[in-house]
């Protein structure tokens, strides 16, 4: 995957476009049991844009890093060791994908609403750890939100942005951002 097929993606235009308008469609009720549309894209994003180690120099690269490093903090860990880097990341892919113009409305409502929750959950998880919530008001279902379904949706709206602008934008690193 080298080499990114650029005469296919074109001649996919019309199943990408449709793709992309069933994207627009869907609000945070409807975000339950999503599946990624563009795994092929995000997996290209991810082999040729995404440092091997820290912050990548690219806003496609980057956005797709934080997204998943907020994935695998969630799934595996329960969000135990949420701290600034990961409330870093919820703000900064909410706003970089809601000033993005090749995002819907409807599709910038739904990353605002998605990113709010993951903050949501690790915040909880924070709090838990910092013996901020009782034990008689522990709610399991709060830690962390496990499912593929929203970050899925997250990463389509980034390959969404990829196959846009399929040159790297230019990102420049966050001075504190260790993870």
């Amino acid at each position: 995957m080298k080499s990114f097929d650029r005469f296919k993606r074109k001649k996919d235009y019309h199943n990408t476009k449709s793709i992309v308008e069933e994207l627009e469609n869907l609000n945070v009720e409807t975000i339950h049991g999503y599946k990624q549309k563009y795994f092929q894209e995000s997996k290209h994003i991810w082999k040729t844009l995404v440092s091997k180690q820290g912050q990548a120099d690219n806003l496609q690269g980057e956005l797709l890093r934080q997204i998943e490093k907020l994935r695998y903090e969630a799934q595996n860990n329960g969000n135990i060791n949420w701290d600034d880097n990961f409330e870093y990341f919820c703000a900064f892919i909410n706003t970089s994908l809601k000033n993005e113009s090749s995002l819907s409305t409807n599709q910038k409502e739904t990353v605002d609403l998605i990113m709010r929750k993951i903050q949501k959950h690790g915040q909880y998880a924070h709090n838990l750890n910092a013996n901020k919530v009782s034990d008689n008001l522990f709610d399991v279902m709060k830690i962390a939100y496990v499912d593929d379904d929203i970050y899925d949706f997250i990463a389509d709206c980034i390959s969404v942005i990829y196959i846009n602008h399929p040159e790297p934008i230019a990102f420049t690193k966050k001075e504190g951002v260790y993870r």
